[in-house]
């Protein structure tokens, strides 16, 4: 059943052409991630962002009442400051000290002196005996009281515009017959300094009486707005998060809230939710669009870069059908953004087709090559010998060892050609077996030049040279090199010029001959297959274009080397064969 259905799909995703799956995979690749991204940003912020900004709201709102705690203990060492000095000193200097501290504070909305008796008062304003009067009868506070001994901070109620004040009071009992309390009044004004440094003019802050839930700041606020449950957990928690639901403009929000121990507030912050999460949406619109403008990207480049693919495989499987027509000339034309390797690739099969087109030349003349020089030796094989068997023919003696010298030299012939097509295949497939042995070089070279009784030979060899090759092979190498410099010497009476001499390890052969100046381009290609010098259509000279190709790599073989070189009037072929490690 699984094979079944792997089967199905193979067959299914074989009707789309590479461009789709280009296209397909360049959209997966470069969208996937970007909407996993987005997907993950989104839960991220989701479940976690609402949290983090409360946190960090709730540590802002902490910062705040610190800040307060501290300028009310710095404000309050203040005032046990001045009370110290004022314990020794007599009525006519208390109101010298209290013009002083006052000028050094000035952020005191009052600084006064109240005494038990009633009769004696240093206010900085003497509208606030009425409020002196009212703060202590609102605390209960008299000479016998328990809040003689410390001082203390309270909520203070500022008569007459019924404003909220931060009370610093201070038990002062003096030598002279002075008891009473310093109240040090500090206004709201550093504190609206705190939240403008720390908040934004939309977010709102509050800060409420925890003792009755009057509202300090700011001072119309209804604290109904809040509802039970939020009272509740400022009623049972120091700081926190809590959230409410708005009635008027039906929002939902979240309180962040601390609280001061001295005087007994609760600062809140109030901010809406619904901003943070519309701020969550838009994050998430954004990377929608954001995957959409990389879908139509990938989408456009996938199908720019599948174009050139498609226009490759298409160009490739074109030129495949041609060559299987037997057409070699086709070729694939190179493309711009593709891969190196499709590159390569056209190259590649660029080459493979001009080989194929050299190998069916080679097939051809090969096909041309047997079919022409094989048909002089055996027409005059074939010629001869029926004349010497005709019934008719009386020959003598001389005549005859004439005609059957001839058929001799073309079967001679013959064998070498059918050798020379033999030994390719061999030398190709490195099948070719060599019986390496010491060989006296002088000896090889006369014994072949003496097959060559028309041609005259300069041989310069000094002295007695023990080469070591296989003796078979190395005949066959001098008697093509001797072939070649007969059939290819432009003046037939000149003497074939053989000379060698002993280079270290090696003898060093150099055969020439009388010849016109060959080109560059044309001597770098004579050790291919079926090259030959004259043209192929006047074939001036006969052989199978194999010769210095088979001498090649015979003498490679035998771990020499060989090199060609033209000259204005000559050409000489130069080549090397170890010498007999004995000689």
């Amino acid at each position: 059943m699984i094979l079944m259905f792997l089967t199905m799909l193979a067959n299914f995703f074989r009707k789309f052409s590479s461009k789709t799956y280009l296209v397909v995979a360049f959209t997966g690749v470069t969208t996937t991630p970007v909407i996993m991204l987005g997907l993950i940003q989104y839960v991220f912020l989701n479940s976690n962002f609402i949290s983090l900004m409360e946190k960090n709201h709730l540590i802002v709102v902490e910062n705040i009442a610190n800040k307060l705690e501290n300028y009310i203990d710095i404000n309050l060492k203040s005032v046990n400051y001045l009370s110290e000095q004022i314990k020794n000193k007599n009525i006519e200097y208390l109101s010298n000290d209290f013009k002083t501290f006052k000028n050094y504070y000035p952020e005191y909305k009052s600084l006064y002196f109240h005494d038990y008796k009633g009769d004696t008062y240093f206010y900085s304003n003497n509208s606030y005996k009425k409020i002196s009067d009212n703060f202590l009868k609102r605390y209960s506070i008299s000479e016998n009281s328990k809040n003689t001994q410390k001082s203390f901070v309270v909520d203070l109620i500022q008569e007459p515009d019924k404003t909220h004040s931060i009370g610093l009071v201070k038990p002062v009992y003096n030598s002279n017959g002075y008891k009473g309390y310093i109240i040090a009044c500090l206004s709201l004004e550093q504190i609206k300094k705190y939240i403008a440094e720390s908040f934004l003019e939309k977010e709102q802050v509050i800060i409420l009486n925890k003792s009755d839930n009057m509202p300090i700041y700011p001072e119309n606020y209804k604290v109904s707005l809040l509802g039970e449950s939020v009272l509740n957990q400022l009623k049972n928690n120091k700081s926190g998060v809590t959230q409410s639901y708005s009635v008027i403009d039906k929002s939902e929000k979240a309180i962040s809230f601390a609280q001061i121990n001295y005087p007994n507030w609760v600062i809140l912050h109030e901010y809406p939710i619904s901003d943070y999460k519309n701020g969550i949406k838009n994050v998430a619109i954004s990377t929608l669009i954001a995957s959409l403008i990389s879908l139509g990207f990938a989408m456009s480049m996938g199908l720019w870069i599948a174009y050139y693919q498609h226009q490759f495989a298409k160009n490739i499987l074109a030129a495949i059908r041609e060559v299987a027509k037997g057409n070699y000339k086709t070729k694939v034309s190179p493309l711009i953004l593709i891969p190196k390797e499709f590159d390569q690739l056209i190259n590649e099969f660029n080459t493979m087709e001009e080989k194929i087109e050299r190998l069916d030349s080679f097939k051809s003349n090969l096909i041309d090559t047997v079919s022409h020089e094989f048909r002089t030796p055996l027409t005059s094989i074939k010629g001869f010998s029926a004349t010497l068997l005709r019934k008719d023919a009386n020959f003598d003696t001389e005549t005859q060892r004439k005609l059957l010298k001839i058929i001799s030299a073309q079967s001679d012939r013959l064998c070498r050609m059918v050798e020379d097509l033999l030994v390719v295949p061999k030398l190709e497939g490195h099948d070719l077996k060599l019986n390496l042995q010491s060989t006296e070089l002088e000896q090889i070279i006369e014994h072949i030049s003496a097959f060559f009784p028309d041609n005259e030979f300069d041989i310069k060899i000094r002295e007695s040279i023990w080469v070591l090759v296989d003796n078979d092979r190395f005949e066959q190498v001098i008697l093509n090199l001797f072939e070649n410099a007969r059939k290819y010497s432009t003046n037939k009476k000149a003497k074939i010029k053989i000379k060698a001499m002993k280079e270290l390890d090696y003898v060093h052969i150099i055969i020439s001959n009388i010849s016109e100046k060959i080109s560059q381009d044309k001597l770098e290609s004579l050790f291919d297959k079926f090259v030959r010098l004259d043209s192929a259509l006047t074939r001036t000279t006969g052989g199978t274009g194999l010769g210095l190709y088979i001498t090649k790599g015979l003498v490679e073989l035998m771990n020499g080397k060989i090199w060609i070189e033209s000259t204005k009037d000559e050409f000489r072929v130069h080549f090397t064969v170890p010498l007999d490690s004995e000689d």
